[in-house]
This record gives structure tokens, C-alpha cells and sequence, in this order.
């Protein structure tokens, strides 16, 4: 037997006894196990804030972990808790990478038909973001109705770049959102300028949001609306500090009600009239809403938002929807 022979007979047995060793490992994985750990280490890590329960755990590649019936609950201490479930979760970590000391961890998520893919890179001082947004059903996602204190419907799309730095003032970015057939409510809506209100179901039609990152501030930089029964406008930015609740705002939200709507809603109409008493309108009928203080502590001014604020400029396009 030549030495060729033997090379390619003893590689054909390493190369048995490897699928053999991972084979048996996928059969043997201690998925539960696992599972276990991971909802252990997150409960403690976020001193019970985070609970995740998961239904069944699995090997995904070499390197990854696939988990089924993922249910996230988080508590922020309002006595409310929010919940986000998803039918399948795949994270897994980059080999490659770790030859330069670095690492990308590289994933998705899945609810329903919609999904969310994208990868997270280590940096020398911070992190990089990169994902996309695909066919999102925001009613799957009950954390953002928890925290609006309403029902929110749509789909959302969209693609998110951020270069997150510990220097808040070299952190930058891009995050780019549409939503097709908004609709918030019908609810109970307590506090600000409308006091405690009934809701009724609201469009805002479809909408194109982009918020941009930069020299230390988040700012809104398009805001494209096209039908809905309530016209918004929405510009301003955030001064980005450490805390990211600890933030300082400085925007402005604009709404005007379609007249055919609020025919058919009058307290709403009779709402958004009193309010007047405290806010003001501009020269095109929109009730001004002008925004200061902090993320965690957000408060209302009087008066008129100031013309050129920074922000992007909302456009209005189309007819109402009905």
C-alpha cells in the first residue's frame, strides 16, 4: 500500500470518528439543561427584571444555540410587567473572527411571518449593530402596547446600522423604519395635554421614519406620513448621555385630526379643543406639543414649537384614509 493510500485511509477514519463524535453530540446535547442555565444567568445578571422561559433548546452549527417558544418578560419596575414572545430563536458565534480577538455573534428572531436578522460585532471600544426588520406584526409584539398603555397594529419594516462607542460623542448610526396600516387603540389614555381620555381606534395610515446619530445626539431626521385619520409631524433630538433615561430631549410632535374622523369621534374632537386651553395651534391648523426634559422624565411646554428645530422634516402625502 502506498503511502497515498494510507494517508487517505487514515484521514477517511478521522474523518468518520468526527461526524461520529458530533453526530452523538447533537443526539446527546443537553438542550433543557442548557436552557435552564441560560434563564438562570439572565434572571441574575438583570436582578430578576428578565425572565425567559423557552419550550425546547437545540444546537445550531458548531457554534449556536436554536431555541423554540421563546417567551421574554420584563419588569421595569411599574408593576406592569411586558412580555415578547417568539416562535423560534437562532444566535450563534462567528468562528473566523476570534482569530483576530474579535467576536460577532450573528442571529434571528421569528414571530409569526415576520422576523428580525442581523449580527452584533465587538469593537475595541464599543459594539456594532447591524439587522433588518422584515414583515414585523407589532400586535405579536405586546411589549410596545404594554408601554404605550394601548393596542398597536401594523407591520413594520426596516434596518438598523448603529456604531455604539463608550464616548457618547463617537457613537453614529442609522435607523430607517416603516410601518404599513398603523393603528393605535381603542383605550384608555391618561396624562398630558388631552387629560383622561377614551380613545377610540386611530390610523396613521403609512409611515417612514428615520432617526440618524452623531455628535453625541439622536435625532429625527425623516418622518413621512401618507393617509390616517390623525396628520403628525414629529422632529427633535436626544443629547445621548450614558444613562440613556438620564437624556435630554428637545422636540416636537404636531397633530391635526382629519375633519371627517373627528365627526364620528366628538370627544375626541371635544379633547383635542380643550387642549388648546394650555397648547397652541400654528398657521395650518396643527396642535403644537413642544417636548423638554429627559427620556426618563419627559414634560410638555407651552407655545409654539420653534420654527427650524432640529429633526427631519415630515411630509403629508395623500388623502386620508378612512
Amino acid at each position: 500500500m502506498s503511502s497515498k493510500q494510507k494517508f487517505m485511509r487514515a484521514f477517511g477514519y478521522c474523518s468518520f470518528a468526527f461526524s461520529c463524535l458530533i453526530f452523538s453530540i447533537y443526539l446527546t446535547f443537553p438542550g433543557d439543561v442548557l436552557g435552564q442555565r441560560i434563564a438562570h444567568e439572565v434572571a441574575t445578571n438583570s436582578r430578576g427584571k428578565i425572565q425567559i422561559q423557552m419550550d425546547d433548546v437545540s444546537l445550531y452549527g458548531l457554534t449556536g444555540v436554536s431555541a423554540e417558544g421563546v417567551s421574554l418578560r420584563y419588569d421595569p419596575g411599574t408593576g406592569v410587567p411586558h412580555r415578547v414572545e417568539f416562535d423560534e430563536v437562532d444566535l450563534r458565534l462567528e468562528i473566523l473572527p476570534l482569530v483576530t480577538a474579535s467576536m460577532v455573534v450573528d442571529g434571528s428572531f421569528v414571530t409569526g411571518d415576520g422576523q428580525v436578522t442581523g449580527e452584533v460585532a465587538q469593537t475595541e471600544s464599543g459594539f456594532k449593530v447591524d439587522a433588518e426588520i422584515e414583515d414585523l406584526n407589532l400586535m405579536r409584539m405586546n411589549i410596545l402596547s404594554h408601554m404605550a398603555g394601548l393596542p398597536i397594529m401594523g407591520v413594520l419594516n426596516g434596518d438598523v446600522s448603529l456604531d455604539w462607542q463608550k464616548d457618547s460623542k463617537a457613537r453614529s448610526g442609522e435607523v430607517n423604519i416603516s410601518s404599513k396600516g398603523l393603528r393605535v387603540g381603542p383605550g384608555e389614555l391618561s396624562g398630558g395635554a388631552l387629560g383622561k381620555l377614551t380613545l377610540p381606534a386611530v390610523g396613521f395610515g403609512d409611515l417612514d421614519i428615520g432617526l440618524s446619530m452623531g455628535d453625541g445626539k439622536l435625532k429625527v431626521s425623516k418622518f413621512d406620513q401618507k393617509g390616517g385619520d390623525l396628520m403628525a409631524e414629529i422632529s427633535g433630538d436626544v443629547s445621548v448621555r450614558k444613562r440613556f433615561s438620564s437624556s435630554a430631549v428637545s422636540g416636537c410632535v404636531k397633530v391635526k385630526g382629519d375633519p371627517a374622523y373627528l365627526a364620528k369621534n366628538p370627544n375626541l374632537k371635544s379633547a383635542l379643543e380643550l387642549a388648546t386651553v394650555r397648547l397652541k395651534k400654528d398657521g395650518n391648523q396643527f396642535l403644537n406639543i413642544p417636548l423638554a426634559g429627559t427620556v426618563g422624565s419627559m414634560r410638555m411646554r407651552g407655545g409654539l414649537c420653534k420654527s427650524g428645530s432640529s429633526g427631519g422634516k415630515s411630509k403629508r402625502r395623500g388623502p386620508p384614509r378612512r
